[in-house]
């Protein structure tokens, strides 16, 4: 017999007493881990969801908007939107307030909370942030944070047997198949670390990198898969913000002017770039925790297939983080520094809005749209030009979203003129129209068709604000289905009446 075969001989009976003991040892300490594991995950959640809502507040707190209720509702509804793309598997969240209000909840049916809810949760706020209780049969354990700024108390509600019967189920497969999952997962893991460690620390250098301001950065690219395609997007990512950067200081005509648009992108960019770091720094830690399983042979299928789900979910939002970052890079170019200020100056008018019009290039590109401008020449005017950038803007936007939605190609006519004293602004588009029900609406916040597209329904009710309030003027809308829609907006020359 051979040495190899007697060798083998002799291994053999030691490997698989070995495998079935590290079995044992693994189903034992599981069940004292499980507890541990699972806090650790619905508390990242939780910590993910608090860090969103600190960053709407924080943003609104940076431009003194906090108590402005319109922009301060249109934050909450941004991090009710997170809250909901958030994946909770078990459970819900749930916010309240100190009065047991209930704020916003995740969940398919309507939640009531006792009436000493709140106050409990206050006084054990420094102490004990899980509370365990019984409900219908079910134990549920509920991971609270408070938010200060907005008195919210965020919980993250889960029903105990849902997320650890995976762990279970994955026990059970452990001990009828320790051997073949030993001698798997040390050859899994190896690939795994390999593919995957150094894909990740590019990308966790560059995302850093990116964020102190070298936007020269550059990932490498190999092979295929969600990781190549996560180093495509942030090389594409890296690229927009470079060729934007570099445009932005050949065209800036003032270091105030600079420094206004890139405190903005920076501002912008936060969220998404500062997302896609966390996630990398916990792909980090997860990874140093599978890797140390491993060299303690304590591997096991279930944990090969949480990791493999964790690192595919991770993977999913940081690309979403990343073609969120890449949309903006792309949008900032058709940023028009009027849009940022709200000061008055005297314009040409007709010229203003053919520079508006270049802005929109990259979004218009798409579509087969034409714009005609119709105006007197010499249209001299002293307004707020940043006003007149975003009614223009808004209603352009609008045409091509809801107007020629399913329409290949379509006309836009913008006429301008002065009468009477005013300046009169007649937009037209022969898109789809309007219904007389929805013209009744048009204005009002928050009211769209497009909710499941992501639309606000704050564009037109922002567009006739500014009419009425910071240009003094009117604004009247035409419309009927199938016969396009006509704004006329009205307000005062300022440049004749002063």
């Amino acid at each position: 017999m051979r040495f190899r075969n007697r060798l083998l001989l002799y291994i053999i009976p030691i490997i698989l007493l070995t495998v079935f003991l590290v079995t044992a040892l693994v189903v034992y300490t599981s069940g004292v881990n499980i507890k541990s594991l699972q806090d650790e995950i619905i508390e990242y959640r939780l910590e993910v969801v608090r860090g969103y809502i600190s960053t709407e507040y924080t943003t609104l707190e940076r431009v003194n908007l906090q108590d402005t209720l319109l922009y301060a509702t249109e934050s909450k509804s941004r991090a009710f939107d997170f809250i909901r793309q958030t994946e909770l598997r078990g459970g819900r969240f749930v916010i309240i307030d100190s009065s047991n209000n209930v704020i916003f909840h995740t969940g398919q049916t309507e939640v009531s909370v006792p009436s000493t809810t709140s106050q409990f949760l206050k006084d054990n706020l420094e102490t004990n942030r899980k509370i365990q209780s019984n409900s219908d049969g079910h134990v549920l354990l509920t991971y609270y944070e408070y938010f200060e700024p907005w008195d919210w108390y965020i919980l993250a509600v889960v029903d105990r047997d849902i997320i650890y019967q995976d762990v279970y189920r994955a026990i059970w497969l452990s001990v009828g198949a320790g051997l073949l999952v030993l001698i798997g997962s040390i050859l899994i893991i190896r690939h795994i670390a390999l593919m995957i460690s150094q894909p990740i620390e590019d990308l966790t250098m560059g995302t850093l990198a990116m964020k102190n301001g070298q936007y020269d950065v550059r990932v490498e690219s190999s092979g295929e898969g969600e990781l190549s395609e996560l180093a495509n997007s942030f090389n594409t990512m890296a690229e927009e913000i470079e060729d934007n950067f570099i445009q932005i200081r050949s065209k800036s005509e003032s270091l105030s002017l600079l420094a206004s648009f890139a405190a903005g992108m920076a501002h912008d960019l936060k969220t998404p770039i500062g997302n896609s770091n966390t996630l990398v720094s916990y792909l980090e830690e997860e990874l140093k925790k599978f890797n140390k399983a491993y060299q303690d042979n304590q591997l096991r299928k279930g944990m090969v297939e949480s990791f493999i789900s964790e690192m595919n979910e991770s993977i999913d939002i940081m690309s979403k983080n990343i073609a969120q970052a890449t949309e903006l890079v792309t949008g900032y170019k058709t940023v028009s520094v009027d849009q940022l200020n709200r000061e008055r100056r005297m314009i040409d008018l007709k010229n203003y809005v053919n520079e508006i019009l270049h802005t929109l290039r990259p979004k218009l590109k798409t579509s087969n749209i034409e714009i005609n401008i119709n105006a007197e020449d010499d249209i001299i005017t002293w307004t707020y030009p940043g006003a007149i950038s975003q009614i223009l803007t808004n209603l352009i936007m609008n045409s091509q979203i809801h107007g020629f939605e399913s329409m290949e190609e379509g006309q836009i006519d913008i006429s301008m003129k002065k009468e009477d004293g005013n300046i009169v602004i007649i937009y037209e588009d022969d898109g789809v129209g309007i219904s007389e029900e929805n013209l009744k609406k048009l204005y009002d916040a928050f009211f769209t068709t497009k909710h499941d597209k992501g639309g606000s329904g704050l564009g037109m009710h922002i567009m006739y604000n500014l009419v009425k309030s910071l240009l003094h003027g009117t604004v009247d809308c035409e419309s009927q289905l199938g016969h396009g829609v006509r704004f006329t907006i009205v307000f005062p020359d300022e440049a004749q009446n002063s």
